[in-house]
Protein backbone atom coordinates (compact mmCIF):
# COMPACT_ATOMS: atom_id res chain seq x y z
CA UNK A 1 0.00 0.00 0.00
CA UNK A 2 2.80 2.42 0.90
CA UNK A 3 4.57 1.68 -2.39
CA UNK A 4 1.37 2.29 -4.36
CA UNK A 5 0.85 5.59 -2.57
CA UNK A 6 4.42 6.68 -3.37
CA UNK A 7 3.93 5.71 -7.00
CA UNK A 8 0.74 7.71 -7.28
CA UNK A 9 2.50 10.75 -5.84
CA UNK A 10 5.12 10.63 -8.62
CA UNK A 11 2.69 12.26 -11.02
CA UNK A 12 -0.59 13.56 -9.64
CA UNK A 13 -1.75 14.49 -13.13
CA UNK A 14 -1.13 11.19 -14.89
CA UNK A 15 -2.87 10.54 -18.21
CA UNK A 16 -4.95 7.40 -18.94
CA UNK A 17 -3.61 4.92 -21.47
CA UNK A 18 -6.83 5.40 -23.45
CA UNK A 19 -5.81 8.97 -24.24
CA UNK A 20 -2.38 7.87 -25.46
CA UNK A 21 -4.06 5.29 -27.70
CA UNK A 22 -6.44 7.88 -29.10
CA UNK A 23 -3.56 10.17 -30.02
CA UNK A 24 -1.63 7.34 -31.70
CA UNK A 25 -4.73 6.27 -33.65
CA UNK A 26 -5.20 9.87 -34.77
CA UNK A 27 -1.59 10.04 -35.97
CA UNK A 28 -2.09 6.86 -37.98
CA UNK A 29 -5.26 8.38 -39.46
CA UNK A 30 -3.22 11.42 -40.51
CA UNK A 31 -0.74 9.21 -42.36
CA UNK A 32 2.00 9.23 -39.73
CA UNK A 33 3.52 6.17 -38.05
CA UNK A 34 2.21 6.59 -34.51
CA UNK A 35 4.35 3.80 -33.07
CA UNK A 36 7.55 5.24 -34.54
CA UNK A 37 6.71 8.73 -33.30
CA UNK A 38 5.99 7.33 -29.82
CA UNK A 39 9.35 5.56 -29.83
CA UNK A 40 11.04 8.87 -30.67
CA UNK A 41 9.95 10.24 -27.28
CA UNK A 42 10.63 7.06 -25.30
CA UNK A 43 7.25 5.29 -25.42
CA UNK A 44 6.78 1.66 -26.48
CA UNK A 45 3.47 1.53 -28.37
CA UNK A 46 3.27 -2.25 -27.91
CA UNK A 47 3.22 -1.78 -24.16
CA UNK A 48 0.37 0.69 -24.49
CA UNK A 49 -1.66 -1.87 -26.43
CA UNK A 50 -1.18 -4.44 -23.66
CA UNK A 51 -2.22 -2.05 -20.89
CA UNK A 52 -5.71 -1.55 -19.54
CA UNK A 53 -7.33 1.68 -20.84
CA UNK A 54 -7.68 2.97 -17.27
CA UNK A 55 -3.97 2.54 -16.45
CA UNK A 56 -2.21 5.88 -16.10
CA UNK A 57 1.19 6.99 -17.38
CA UNK A 58 3.16 10.12 -16.47
CA UNK A 59 1.63 13.21 -18.05
CA UNK A 60 5.16 14.28 -18.98
CA UNK A 61 5.14 11.52 -21.60
CA UNK A 62 1.85 12.75 -23.02
CA UNK A 63 3.29 16.26 -23.19
CA UNK A 64 6.34 15.04 -25.09
CA UNK A 65 4.22 12.94 -27.46
CA UNK A 66 1.76 15.77 -28.10
CA UNK A 67 4.51 18.31 -28.78
CA UNK A 68 6.31 15.97 -31.16
CA UNK A 69 2.99 15.21 -32.89
CA UNK A 70 2.32 18.89 -33.52
CA UNK A 71 5.80 19.35 -34.98
CA UNK A 72 5.27 16.42 -37.36
CA UNK A 73 1.73 17.41 -38.34
CA UNK A 74 2.21 21.11 -38.88
CA UNK A 75 3.12 22.20 -42.38
CA UNK A 76 5.10 25.37 -42.97
CA UNK A 77 2.01 27.44 -43.76
CA UNK A 78 -0.70 26.04 -41.50
CA UNK A 79 -1.33 25.83 -37.77
CA UNK A 80 -3.33 23.11 -36.02
CA UNK A 81 -6.93 24.10 -35.22
CA UNK A 82 -7.11 23.37 -31.50
CA UNK A 83 -5.37 24.28 -28.21
CA UNK A 84 -4.56 27.78 -29.53
CA UNK A 85 -1.89 26.21 -31.73
CA UNK A 86 0.18 25.17 -28.71
CA UNK A 87 3.28 23.28 -29.77
CA UNK A 88 3.39 24.90 -33.19
CA UNK A 89 5.75 27.50 -34.59
CA UNK A 90 3.38 30.44 -34.27
CA UNK A 91 2.70 29.73 -30.57
CA UNK A 92 6.42 29.38 -29.89
CA UNK A 93 7.23 32.69 -31.60
CA UNK A 94 4.42 34.45 -29.74
CA UNK A 95 5.66 33.11 -26.40
CA UNK A 96 9.22 34.22 -27.17
CA UNK A 97 7.93 37.70 -27.97
CA UNK A 98 6.06 38.13 -24.68
CA UNK A 99 8.53 36.58 -22.23
CA UNK A 100 10.55 39.81 -21.94
CA UNK A 101 7.49 41.84 -20.85
CA UNK A 102 7.24 43.12 -17.31
CA UNK A 103 3.57 42.42 -16.50
CA UNK A 104 0.78 40.17 -17.70
CA UNK A 105 -1.01 43.17 -19.20
CA UNK A 106 2.02 44.05 -21.29
CA UNK A 107 2.44 40.41 -22.32
CA UNK A 108 -1.18 40.04 -23.47
CA UNK A 109 -1.04 43.34 -25.36
CA UNK A 110 2.09 42.19 -27.18
CA UNK A 111 0.57 38.77 -27.85
CA UNK A 112 -2.49 40.44 -29.34
CA UNK A 113 -0.29 42.54 -31.61
CA UNK A 114 1.68 39.47 -32.67
CA UNK A 115 -1.46 37.52 -33.47
CA UNK A 116 -2.91 40.38 -35.52
CA UNK A 117 0.10 39.99 -37.82
CA UNK A 118 0.39 36.22 -37.96
CA UNK A 119 -3.21 35.02 -37.75
CA UNK A 120 -4.33 35.83 -41.31
CA UNK A 121 -1.45 33.83 -42.75
CA UNK A 122 -1.12 30.81 -40.46
CA UNK A 123 -4.06 30.36 -38.11
CA UNK A 124 -7.78 30.63 -37.78
CA UNK A 125 -7.60 31.95 -34.22
CA UNK A 126 -6.60 35.20 -32.58
CA UNK A 127 -6.49 36.61 -29.04
CA UNK A 128 -7.28 40.24 -28.16
CA UNK A 129 -7.38 42.01 -24.81
CA UNK A 130 -10.15 44.35 -23.64
CA UNK A 131 -10.47 46.29 -20.41
CA UNK A 132 -13.73 47.57 -18.93
CA UNK A 133 -13.23 49.29 -15.59
CA UNK A 134 -12.33 46.71 -12.96
CA UNK A 135 -12.68 43.81 -15.38
CA UNK A 136 -10.43 42.57 -18.16
CA UNK A 137 -11.54 40.30 -20.97
CA UNK A 138 -9.33 37.99 -23.00
CA UNK A 139 -11.28 37.55 -26.23
CA UNK A 140 -10.55 34.44 -28.27
CA UNK A 141 -11.61 34.49 -31.92
CA UNK A 142 -11.56 31.08 -33.58
CA UNK A 143 -12.65 30.06 -37.04
CA UNK A 144 -11.91 26.78 -38.72
CA UNK A 145 -10.04 27.36 -41.97
CA UNK A 146 -10.98 25.14 -44.90
CA UNK A 147 -7.35 24.11 -45.16
CA UNK A 148 -7.40 22.93 -41.53
CA UNK A 149 -10.24 20.45 -42.04
CA UNK A 150 -7.76 17.69 -42.84
CA UNK A 151 -6.65 17.77 -39.20
CA UNK A 152 -10.16 17.01 -37.89
CA UNK A 153 -10.67 13.34 -36.91
CA UNK A 154 -13.10 11.59 -39.25
CA UNK A 155 -15.46 10.81 -36.38
CA UNK A 156 -16.07 14.54 -35.86
CA UNK A 157 -16.82 15.60 -39.43
CA UNK A 158 -20.30 17.07 -39.77
CA UNK A 159 -20.72 17.66 -36.02
CA UNK A 160 -20.52 20.70 -33.76
CA UNK A 161 -17.49 19.27 -31.95
CA UNK A 162 -14.71 20.78 -34.10
CA UNK A 163 -15.83 24.31 -33.19
CA UNK A 164 -16.68 23.44 -29.58
CA UNK A 165 -13.30 21.83 -28.99
CA UNK A 166 -11.36 24.40 -30.99
CA UNK A 167 -12.82 27.28 -29.02
CA UNK A 168 -12.95 25.53 -25.64
CA UNK A 169 -9.40 24.17 -25.80
CA UNK A 170 -8.10 27.55 -26.98
CA UNK A 171 -9.53 29.16 -23.84
CA UNK A 172 -8.02 26.53 -21.56
CA UNK A 173 -4.57 27.02 -23.09
CA UNK A 174 -4.68 30.81 -22.72
CA UNK A 175 -5.94 30.45 -19.15
CA UNK A 176 -3.10 28.08 -18.24
CA UNK A 177 -0.47 30.06 -20.15
CA UNK A 178 -1.42 33.27 -18.31
CA UNK A 179 -1.20 31.41 -14.99
CA UNK A 180 2.19 30.02 -15.92
CA UNK A 181 3.49 33.49 -16.83
CA UNK A 182 2.58 35.02 -13.47
CA UNK A 183 3.07 31.96 -11.26
CA UNK A 184 -0.54 31.82 -10.11
CA UNK A 185 -3.79 30.83 -11.73
CA UNK A 186 -5.88 33.42 -13.50
CA UNK A 187 -9.24 33.53 -11.69
CA UNK A 188 -12.03 34.15 -14.25
CA UNK A 189 -15.38 35.42 -13.06
CA UNK A 190 -17.16 34.10 -16.12
CA UNK A 191 -16.27 32.25 -19.31
CA UNK A 192 -18.11 32.26 -22.60
CA UNK A 193 -17.61 29.76 -25.42
CA UNK A 194 -18.72 31.13 -28.79
CA UNK A 195 -20.95 28.26 -29.92
CA UNK A 196 -24.70 27.83 -30.33
CA UNK A 197 -24.82 25.06 -27.72
CA UNK A 198 -22.33 23.64 -25.23
CA UNK A 199 -22.68 19.90 -24.47
CA UNK A 200 -23.33 19.42 -20.77
CA UNK A 201 -20.42 17.06 -20.12
CA UNK A 202 -17.89 19.33 -21.79
CA UNK A 203 -19.32 22.40 -20.03
CA UNK A 204 -18.83 20.65 -16.68
CA UNK A 205 -15.25 19.79 -17.60
CA UNK A 206 -14.50 23.43 -18.48
CA UNK A 207 -16.19 24.67 -15.30
CA UNK A 208 -13.88 22.38 -13.31
CA UNK A 209 -10.83 23.92 -15.00
CA UNK A 210 -11.88 27.57 -14.79
CA UNK A 211 -13.72 27.25 -11.44
CA UNK A 212 -16.44 29.65 -12.55
CA UNK A 213 -19.64 29.55 -14.64
CA UNK A 214 -19.14 28.56 -18.29
CA UNK A 215 -21.82 29.10 -20.92
CA UNK A 216 -22.40 29.19 -24.66
CA UNK A 217 -22.47 32.73 -26.08
CA UNK A 218 -23.04 34.45 -29.39
CA UNK A 219 -19.93 35.95 -30.98
CA UNK A 220 -16.40 35.37 -29.75
CA UNK A 221 -15.28 33.25 -26.81
CA UNK A 222 -13.84 35.02 -23.77
CA UNK A 223 -12.33 34.81 -20.30
CA UNK A 224 -13.42 37.67 -18.02
CA UNK A 225 -11.29 38.26 -14.93
CA UNK A 226 -10.40 41.03 -12.42
CA UNK A 227 -8.23 43.65 -14.11
CA UNK A 228 -5.72 43.68 -11.25
CA UNK A 229 -4.25 40.46 -12.70
CA UNK A 230 -2.90 42.57 -15.56
CA UNK A 231 -0.50 44.21 -13.10
CA UNK A 232 0.99 40.88 -11.97
CA UNK A 233 4.68 40.56 -12.79
CA UNK A 234 5.94 37.80 -15.05
CA UNK A 235 8.03 35.34 -13.06
CA UNK A 236 9.69 33.48 -15.93
CA UNK A 237 12.55 34.12 -18.32
CA UNK A 238 13.75 32.74 -21.66
CA UNK A 239 15.34 29.68 -20.06
CA UNK A 240 12.23 28.55 -18.18
CA UNK A 241 10.12 29.35 -21.27
CA UNK A 242 12.23 26.99 -23.35
CA UNK A 243 11.66 24.24 -20.80
CA UNK A 244 7.91 24.91 -20.84
CA UNK A 245 7.71 24.86 -24.63
CA UNK A 246 9.51 21.52 -24.74
CA UNK A 247 6.83 19.89 -22.58
CA UNK A 248 4.08 22.52 -22.87
CA UNK A 249 1.02 20.34 -22.31
CA UNK A 250 2.60 18.78 -19.22
CA UNK A 251 3.36 22.10 -17.52
CA UNK A 252 0.02 23.65 -18.48
CA UNK A 253 -1.80 20.58 -17.16
CA UNK A 254 0.04 21.09 -13.89
CA UNK A 255 -1.27 24.68 -13.74
CA UNK A 256 -4.86 23.53 -14.28
CA UNK A 257 -4.57 20.81 -11.63
CA UNK A 258 -2.91 23.10 -9.07
CA UNK A 259 -4.64 26.51 -9.35
CA UNK A 260 -3.24 29.58 -7.61
CA UNK A 261 -0.20 27.55 -6.64
CA UNK A 262 3.03 29.25 -5.63
CA UNK A 263 4.50 25.75 -5.58
CA UNK A 264 3.78 25.33 -9.31
CA UNK A 265 5.52 28.63 -10.04
CA UNK A 266 8.61 27.60 -8.08
CA UNK A 267 8.76 24.23 -9.81
CA UNK A 268 8.70 26.00 -13.17
CA UNK A 269 11.44 28.40 -12.08
CA UNK A 270 13.64 25.54 -10.91
CA UNK A 271 13.30 23.81 -14.28
CA UNK A 272 15.39 20.66 -14.76
CA UNK A 273 19.02 21.84 -14.83
CA UNK A 274 20.64 21.18 -11.46
CA UNK A 275 24.31 20.52 -12.14
CA UNK A 276 25.26 24.14 -11.39
CA UNK A 277 23.23 24.30 -8.19
CA UNK A 278 19.78 25.64 -7.33
CA UNK A 279 18.80 29.22 -6.50
CA UNK A 280 18.53 30.20 -2.87
CA UNK A 281 15.20 30.74 -1.14
CA UNK A 282 15.83 34.50 -1.14
CA UNK A 283 16.52 34.48 -4.91
CA UNK A 284 13.26 32.63 -5.56
CA UNK A 285 11.32 35.11 -3.42
CA UNK A 286 12.82 38.01 -5.39
CA UNK A 287 11.87 36.36 -8.70
CA UNK A 288 8.29 35.99 -7.47
CA UNK A 289 8.15 39.62 -6.33
CA UNK A 290 7.57 38.95 -2.63
CA UNK A 291 9.48 38.97 0.62
CA UNK A 292 11.04 35.81 2.01
CA UNK A 293 8.59 35.81 4.92
CA UNK A 294 5.61 36.15 2.58
CA UNK A 295 6.86 33.30 0.43
CA UNK A 296 7.41 31.13 3.49
CA UNK A 297 3.84 31.78 4.66
CA UNK A 298 2.48 31.05 1.18
CA UNK A 299 4.28 27.71 1.03
CA UNK A 300 3.12 26.80 4.54
CA UNK A 301 -0.48 27.46 3.46
CA UNK A 302 0.12 25.01 0.60
CA UNK A 303 1.55 22.50 3.09
CA UNK A 304 4.97 22.37 1.48
CA UNK A 305 8.44 23.93 1.71
CA UNK A 306 11.19 25.05 -0.62
CA UNK A 307 13.30 22.02 0.30
CA UNK A 308 10.46 19.67 -0.54
CA UNK A 309 9.92 21.39 -3.89
CA UNK A 310 13.62 21.09 -4.72
CA UNK A 311 13.48 17.40 -3.85
CA UNK A 312 10.34 16.93 -5.96
CA UNK A 313 11.96 18.58 -8.99
CA UNK A 314 15.10 16.48 -8.73
CA UNK A 315 13.02 13.34 -8.19
CA UNK A 316 10.92 14.03 -11.30
CA UNK A 317 14.04 14.78 -13.35
CA UNK A 318 15.63 11.55 -12.13
CA UNK A 319 12.55 9.56 -13.14
CA UNK A 320 12.51 11.13 -16.60
CA UNK A 321 16.19 10.35 -17.15
CA UNK A 322 15.86 6.79 -15.86
CA UNK A 323 12.88 6.11 -18.10
CA UNK A 324 13.90 7.87 -21.29
CA UNK A 325 17.70 7.80 -21.46
CA UNK A 326 20.59 5.35 -21.42
CA UNK A 327 22.59 7.42 -18.94
CA UNK A 328 24.19 5.52 -16.09
CA UNK A 329 23.00 6.01 -12.53
CA UNK A 330 26.24 7.86 -11.77
CA UNK A 331 25.77 10.24 -14.71
CA UNK A 332 22.18 10.96 -13.72
CA UNK A 333 23.23 11.73 -10.16
CA UNK A 334 25.85 14.15 -11.46
CA UNK A 335 23.29 15.90 -13.68
CA UNK A 336 21.08 16.35 -10.63
CA UNK A 337 23.88 18.04 -8.71
CA UNK A 338 24.89 15.15 -6.43
CA UNK A 339 28.61 15.00 -5.79
CA UNK A 340 28.46 11.32 -4.80
CA UNK A 341 26.51 8.56 -6.53
CA UNK A 342 25.76 7.00 -3.16
CA UNK A 343 24.03 10.22 -2.06
CA UNK A 344 21.83 10.14 -5.15
CA UNK A 345 20.91 6.50 -4.53
CA UNK A 346 19.98 7.22 -0.90
CA UNK A 347 17.88 10.22 -1.90
CA UNK A 348 16.10 8.34 -4.69
CA UNK A 349 15.28 5.49 -2.31
CA UNK A 350 13.80 8.01 0.14
CA UNK A 351 11.71 9.57 -2.65
CA UNK A 352 10.37 6.40 -4.26
CA UNK A 353 11.07 3.45 -1.98
CA UNK A 354 13.46 1.80 -4.43
CA UNK A 355 16.92 2.32 -5.92
CA UNK A 356 17.42 4.04 -9.31
CA UNK A 357 18.48 0.75 -10.91
CA UNK A 358 15.53 -1.08 -9.39
CA UNK A 359 13.14 1.61 -10.60
CA UNK A 360 14.57 1.47 -14.14
CA UNK A 361 14.42 -2.33 -14.30
CA UNK A 362 10.83 -2.58 -13.09
CA UNK A 363 9.08 0.45 -14.52
CA UNK A 364 11.00 1.86 -17.47
CA UNK A 365 8.40 1.91 -20.25
CA UNK A 366 10.74 2.08 -23.26
CA UNK A 367 12.56 -1.05 -22.10
CA UNK A 368 9.44 -3.20 -21.91
CA UNK A 369 8.78 -5.28 -24.99
CA UNK A 370 5.12 -5.99 -24.46
CA UNK A 371 4.71 -6.81 -20.80
CA UNK A 372 2.63 -4.98 -18.24
CA UNK A 373 2.14 -1.25 -18.49
CA UNK A 374 4.07 1.27 -16.48
CA UNK A 375 1.81 2.04 -13.53
CA UNK A 376 2.20 5.39 -11.85
CA UNK A 377 -1.05 5.15 -9.89
CA UNK A 378 -4.10 2.94 -10.15
CA UNK A 379 -6.84 5.46 -9.39
CA UNK A 380 -9.01 5.98 -12.46
CA UNK A 381 -8.91 9.50 -13.85
CA UNK A 382 -11.70 11.46 -15.48
CA UNK A 383 -11.99 10.87 -19.19
CA UNK A 384 -10.09 13.35 -21.37
CA UNK A 385 -13.23 14.27 -23.32
CA UNK A 386 -15.81 12.86 -25.69
CA UNK A 387 -15.15 9.92 -27.99
CA UNK A 388 -13.49 10.99 -31.21
CA UNK A 389 -12.32 14.41 -30.01
CA UNK A 390 -8.92 15.75 -31.07
CA UNK A 391 -6.16 14.36 -28.81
Amino acid sequence: MAAAKRAQQLDATGVPVSKFRRLLAYLDEQGLDGAALAAAVGIDARTLQCAAPSDVLPSLYYGLLYTESVVRLQSHDLALPWAAGMGGKAFRLMACCVITCRTLGEALARASEFESLISPQLKGDRMTLERHGDLARLVYQHRLLDSQNRFIPRALHGTIWPLVLGRGSGLTVWHAFCGWLIGRALEPEQVGVGVSALPEGYASKLAGIFRCPVRAVEGNSFLEFPAHFLDCKLVHDAASLEDMLRTGPYQLMQMDHAPASTSAAIRSLLGNKFADGLPSFEEIAERLGMSSSSLRRRLMSEQTSYQRLKDDCRRDAAIRLLQASELSVADIGERLGFTETSSFIRSFRAWTGTTPRGFRDRTCLPRQAGGGALRVGQAALARGGERGQPP
